[in-house]
């Protein structure tokens, strides 16, 4: 397994770059990463 780090930087609360952050740490926790880390 590897480590998943998601980095996002919008300045909008709920735009589509969160959207798609959200959706790759959920599909990346669905194929059975335990380590996913998210920073804003």
């Amino acid at each position: 397994m590897s480590n998943v780090l998601v980095i996002t930087t919008s300045l909008r609360a709920k735009s589509n770059s969160d959207i798609l952050a959200e959706r790759l740490i959920a599909g990346a926790k669905d194929a059975g990463q335990n380590q996913v880390s998210r920073d804003s």
